[in-house]
């Protein structure tokens, strides 16, 4: 089983390449409030001279993130900060463009909406290879570090950019909006920064695969763990090259996408919990490394 890298060589490489930060005269007292996290890019878009003296240039989010003063202004009043955020980027997004992109990192622009009511989203820009992730202040201020795994959620959407499905129809077998959002939570599972804060749910005889999300998540692990171990990356890629239908779960798995629900609810959707090495149909949290079977392409 190979296992995935995080890209350590390309972010020295990135790291090499960035240049010092700015000379600059302090010239105010520090702030009380924690300091803004920035980095190079960041120098021309109003930080004060004090800012720039006491910031840390990073390496990844220095290349391609752009995440703009007024939006980290926002985030010291609401349990986030823009440091957390920014190191999510540069522990996270390099796992998860290799995963699901062949490794390659798209630009991303971070922003704050303080009006309206949400967690976040991911949409394009209008430029390519550039997508826009929104936070919203009102969850943003009611969560913990966990909340930021929300993020990591809207990273894995950044590089799904290419995936065609029918996205945003109705959830029919055949409708991808679904599978999207499920395997973008599988992905939360897999990969997020703080799993101790986000569960997998139990099990019930009244949900369905089209239920999306956490629901659609738990019953690809199940997949995974019980007749393909190699499901996420194979879905990855038939829906990347567009030759996803429902029929695609029959090719992968051999069985039909509702034979494998029928499997699913005959074992009422028992998932390992790693913590105890048992198998349960209760709802799941990550307490260790994932243990997945996926061989990467070369």
């Amino acid at each position: 089983m190979k296992r995935i890298s995080l890209l350590v060589a390309t972010l020295a490489l990135f790291a090499a390449m960035i240049p010092a930060l700015s000379s600059c005269t302090k010239q105010e007292k520090v702030a009380a409030e924690e300091p803004l996290y920035v980095s190079v890019p960041f120098e021309d878009k109003g930080f004060s001279a004090v800012q720039l003296e006491t910031a840390e240039a990073e390496s990844l989010d220095s290349k391609f993130l752009d995440f703009p003063a007024a939006d980290q202004k926002v985030l010291p009043k609401s349990g986030f900060s823009a440091k957390g955020l920014i190191n999510n980027f540069n522990t996270v997004y390099p796992t998860l463009a290799e995963m699901w992109n062949h490794g390659k990192i798209n630009d991303v622009v971070y922003t704050v909406n303080t009006v309206d009511d949400g967690a976040a989203d991911t949409r394009g820009t209008g430029v390519a290879n550039k997508l826009l992730i929104t936070m919203y202040y009102k969850f943003l201020k009611s969560s913990g570090t966990g909340g930021l795994d929300c993020i990591t959620h809207e990273l894995t959407h950044v590089t799904q950019e290419n995936y065609n499905t029918g996205y945003g129809g109705e959830d029919t077998d055949d409708n991808g909006s679904w599978i999207v959002e499920g395997m973008t939570d599988y992905s939360r599972y897999v990969f997020g920064q703080y799993p101790g804060d986000f569960a997998l749910p139990a099990y019930s005889k009244s949900q369905s695969y089209t239920d999306s999300y956490r629901v659609t998540a738990r019953f690809f692990v199940w997949i995974e763990e019980n007749i393909c171990p190699t499901f996420a990356e194979q879905m990855n890629e038939a829906l990347r090259t567009e030759r996803y239908t429902s029929q695609f779960f029959n090719q992968i798995t051999g069985y039909g996408l509702k034979e494998l629900w029928a499997m699913y609810d005959a074992d009422d959707g028992k998932i390992t919990d790693y913590k105890t090495g048992q198998k349960t149909s209760a709802s799941i949290v990550r307490s260790a490394e994932y243990k997945f079977n996926i061989e990467l392409p070369e």
